[in-house]
């Protein structure tokens, strides 16, 4: 390839041109673009490379003074193109790339003070063409030697709104691989997108847990006794297995986690389902028939109906370790659905309901006690599984000491989730959860010790979480009717699941009057509870259903 000064362009394999020698002052390149027919021509790009440092002339930069093209076909005319909307990655100022394309010599494209960066041009064929040829001119007569270089120019069939200038063409990869393609591999490709989703939502409709998997025999680690409790002074080596005193593990079972599992779970071994059935009855009466849960050992105490445990356990056993069976045939007994009212007779004789004299009343556990609300209120989430959420608590509670992380209170669906997917950070619980008694993570807690302390009705009267249900239900109260009475009769029964007796009644509706002049302007109340409109009286009157005693006990 030469040029009108008879300089020789030399092509390299990647298609990039230079010039063999040394540019002259000025010259004029017509450069000609075989174009197939396969698909459509729409614009072309050039693509300028710094020049090399030395030579002739000082100045690095380029100006493209005007870019002309010409379609040939055989045996017709050469037919003018025209090009538009250009666009360059950089344009020096007064020479922007759109004057290389209006048809006048004073100025064109050139990237001063970045000349010694790589720069790239795109311009669109007003209209696409395909098989034939395509003459390109590029005039740079400008002088002082401000020709290109090193450079390319291309062709493109994509359509001219993906096309960029930018230099780094991993930019826009993805996006060109998506939309433009070619016809036969547009619809694979369309395809494989549809079976990714597919995929996804299936992946996201199953319940994540961690799964424990036993290590290869080869990757297991050898294990000694650490004499005196030394682990810089070991003694014999050991493998795993089970306590000789309480059997041998089943004929064919490995010593492995599963192994030990088929070991408790031995027609011979009682004290699993004994274990099971006490925990179950401790979470339906506030204690167990042994009321230490946690040891069944010679430092426990005894149960105090032995007989009914072996019982509930051979039951429970006998049912293929079913737990809804179990739970259904306690709470159907008569023992569970008796009265929980006490007379001083009784509370005498046995005042901690050891004997099972009366029906159990305990305060909710830590969980329950913030979905009890949410139920009552409407608001409570019932969607199952899924990761930890992060409910509200007062800012400057929760601290990470090693890390940035940060607790950010949930929005949405996942505000009002169960209490039993809060997260839980051992070295920081949440201050309700601790407040009423739930464990911090530390150690293994199988029985809680419930507490009473006036902290708790702090929580439960100004906690955010517990202000929003009020403001729910209240809600949910002035929608049931217009009547107040009717409107405090529905509250009640959403709260207590009961009707409430004329005495409440009426000193419900005492309260209700009374708080209506203290309440009559309390925005501030009503933006804590998320509400922007309402009536501030019948929030606080169903914070109060709320924190009632027999709201927070079970009956």
């Amino acid at each position: 390839m030469k040029s009108k000064k008879n300089v020789t362009l030399k092509q390299a394999k990647n298609g990039t041109l230079s010039v063999e020698k040394e540019n002259p002052a000025k010259d004029t390149w017509v450069l000609t673009l075989e174009v197939p027919e396969r698909r459509p021509l729409t614009a072309i790009r050039i693509d300028s490379f710094p020049k090399k440092k030395g030579g002739k002339w000082k100045d690095k930069n380029v100006a493209l003074r005007e870019l002309t093209a010409e379609w040939l076909e055989e045996g017709k005319k050469p037919v003018g193109l025209s090009f538009t909307n250009p666009r360059a990655d950089f344009s020096q100022r007064g020479w922007e790339v759109a004057k290389a394309i209006d048809g006048k010599t004073n100025a064109g494209w050139a990237f001063s003070p970045k000349a010694a960066q790589p720069h790239a041009a795109v311009f669109d064929l007003a209209k696409p063409v395909t098989g034939g040829r395509l003459r390109v001119t590029l005039e740079q007569e400008y002088g002082q030697g401000l020709l290109f270089e090193k450079f390319r120019i291309s062709g493109s069939a994509y359509p001219t709104k993906w096309l960029s200038p930018e230099i780094d063409p991993m930019r826009k990869v993805d996006r060109l691989f998506e939309e433009v393609q070619y016809p036969e591999t547009r619809e694979l490709h369309a395809q494989l997108k549809s079976a990714k989703e597919k995929m996804n939502q299936l992946k996201n409709s199953f319940s994540k847990a961690p799964v424990m998997r036993e290590l290869p025999a080869d990757r297991h680690r050898e294990n000694r006794i650490h004499n005196r409790g030394n682990f810089l002074d070991q003694g014999d080596k050991v493998s795993p297995a089970v306590p000789e005193l309480f059997g041998k593990l089943p004929d064919g079972v490995k010593a492995d986690r599963l192994g030990v599992a088929r070991w408790l779970m031995q027609e011979d071994n009682p004290l699993t389902a004994r274990v099971m059935t006490n925990r179950v009855w401790a979470r339906l009466f506030g204690k167990g028939l042994v009321e230490t849960e946690e040891d069944f050992g010679s430092q426990g105490l005894m149960p105090s109906h032995p007989e009914l445990l072996d019982w509930l356990a051979v039951d429970y056993r006998e049912n293929g370790w079913s737990l809804k069976k179990l739970l259904r045939t306690i709470v159907l007994s008569r023992t569970y659905r008796q009265s929980s009212s006490i007379s001083p007779e009784s509370l005498a004789a046995d005042p901690t309901n050891r004997l099972l004299g009366r029906g159990p009343r305990f305060r909710l556990s830590a969980e329950v006690v913030r979905d009890q609300s949410l139920v009552a209120s409407g608001l409570l989430t019932q969607k199952t599984g899924g990761p930890s959420v992060m409910p509200p608590q007062p800012p400057g509670v929760w601290k990470s000491t090693y890390s940035g992380e940060k607790w950010k209170n949930a929005t949405g669906p996942d505000r009002y989730r169960r209490g039993l997917y809060t997260y839980l950070k051992r070295t920081s619980p949440h201050p309700a959860m601790i407040t009423f008694d739930a464990g911090s993570g530390e150690v293994c807690q199988i029985r809680r010790i419930r507490t009473n302390t006036p902290l708790q009705a702090l929580i439960t009267l100004n906690d955010e979480a517990y202000l929003e249900a009020s403001g729910a239900l209240a809600g949910l109260m002035q929608k049931s009717s217009n009547e107040l009475a009717q409107q405090i009769t529905f509250g009640f029964r959403r709260v207590l699941t009961r009707t409430p007796e004329p005495e409440e009644l009426k000193r419900l509706t005492e309260l209700y009057h009374q708080l209506k002049p203290e309440f009559s302007d309390l925005t501030a109340f009503l933006s804590s509870a998320k509400l922007d409109k309402g009536d501030p009286s019948m929030v606080a009157l169903a914070s109060v259903l709320l924190n009632l005693d027999e709201t927070l006990m079970k009956p």
